[in-house]
């Protein structure tokens, strides 16, 4: 189910953002993460290359700070967030283009502070829309310029029982609000959300910047 994909995912991130209060979700889209840390009590900013987008997150997020940005310049200054997210942007970017981004997202981290991202891992299915999927080595090996990986974790299982719930409770036709809810609480949630990196859909990163000397 695309919500409870999402939800999932966010509450894996929102785990590892406890100790958090500013926080900038590089790539932010539209603000649907950034909606989520902000009701769960985070100063909220976001930078996105699409001006459109932007422009939806700045309406659903009032709260929230949004810059139109390409990603190799963030206009904000040094060391000014505890953590800095990138959900699903960097499978549809360059290798040079991350290297640019994880140079700035450096730049505004404070020491000590916490880069999550989320990737599709070679588990699921390649989209036209991406550049590549991610195994846990190739993962490590493209965040390596940046510090210490304290953790990877999978989300969504690759289970076929689940692809089929999805494919009934909610599509492009209709969504089934109750047994999808009920699915998600009972049993995702439980069973398929978290997992080993080596049966996810998805894996999640957590990096920490190493502390000022």
């Amino acid at each position: 189910m695309r919500w409870a994909h999402k939800e999932g995912l966010c509450r894996i991130v929102l785990a590892r953002l406890e100790r958090a209060k500013d926080v900038l979700d590089y790539g932010c889209g539209d603000g649907w993460y950034a909606a989520r840390f902000v009701v769960a009590g985070l100063r909220t900013c976001g930078v996105d290359k699409s001006a459109r987008a932007i422009g939806f997150a700045s309406r659903i997020v009032p709260e929230g700070r949004f810059e139109v940005a390409d990603g190799s310049a963030i206009p904000f200054p040094d060391s000014s967030f505890d953590a800095v997210t990138c959900i699903q942007v960097f499978e549809h970017m360059t290798e040079e283009a991350i290297a640019a981004a994880l140079r700035e997202i450096a730049r505004v981290l404070r020491p000590g502070g916490k880069l999550i991202v989320s990737v599709p891992s070679t588990n699921r299915p390649m989209s036209k829309a991406h550049l590549r999927h991610y195994t846990v080595a190739s993962l490590e090996a493209g965040l390596s310029g940046f510090g210490c990986i304290s953790e990877i974790v999978g989300h969504e299982a690759r289970n076929r029982w689940s692809l089929r719930a999805r494919k009934v409770f909610d599509n492009r036709f209709w969504l089934c609000r109750l047994p999808a809810r009920f699915f998600y609480d009972r049993f995702y949630l439980r069973r398929l959300n978290e997992v080993s990196p080596s049966s996810a859909m998805n894996l999640v990163a957590v990096l920490v910047k190493a502390p000022a000397i």
